[in-house]
This record gives C-alpha cells, structure tokens and sequence, in this order.
C-alpha cells in the first residue's frame, strides 16, 4: 500500500495551516489533518465547512459517539459508503499516531 504524507515545515504563524487548508478546499480529494489541540481543529473545521467542503471532526470534543478511534473508524465507513470524494477529516497528532496506516487506504 502506498500512503503520501504531505508534510509542511515552518515556525509558528508563518501560514503553513492556512496553505494545506486552502489545497484541500480547492483540489477535490480525500484529506486527513492532524492537529495538537483540539481548539486548532476547531478553528480549521469551520473554515473548511465555510468553503463548502464536507468535514469530519475525529476528536473528543466532537458531537461523534464513543472514542476516537471509534470515530475515526465509523467517519472512514461514512465515507466510503456514501462514496465521498472530498472530504477532510480531522484528528490529532495523538489520534494520527495511534491509528492503523490501513485505515487510510485510497486516501
């Protein structure tokens, strides 16, 4: 299986979020974003809400029920059975470590 991982460098402020988010909104695809906290993913859902794209919040402070790797595993099956072509989820670094790198095949 191969997996692309897009990694963006930078110090604090500089608008690395701001680039990969402005990708996702405009090229059609299937994207994965990790964040430290979950006030970051917050703020990045509604921006990508905003613009019109279908979003997932993967985290504890979701409305999604049981953990998050429940979560993250019932949105991939959501996603796949409504056969959604763009799409940003959202998770943390945490939640990105802990997951099984199988559950992003086609991603």
């Amino acid at each position: 299986m191969t997996l692309k991982v897009s990694l963006l460098t930078g110090p604090p402020g500089c608008g690395k979020s701001h680039t990969m988010l402005a990708t996702a909104i405009a090229q059609p695809g299937r994207y994965v974003f990790c964040s430290p906290t979950t006030a970051l993913i917050e703020e990045q859902f509604s921006a990508v809400v905003a613009a019109g794209v279908r979003a997932f919040r993967c985290d504890s402070a979701s409305n999604l029920r049981g953990t998050v790797a429940r979560k993250l595993s019932d949105t991939i099956l959501r996603v796949k059975k409504e056969e959604l072509s763009h799409v940003v989820i959202f998770i943390t670094h945490i939640a990105m470590f802990a997951a099984q790198t199988e559950t992003f095949q086609g991603w």
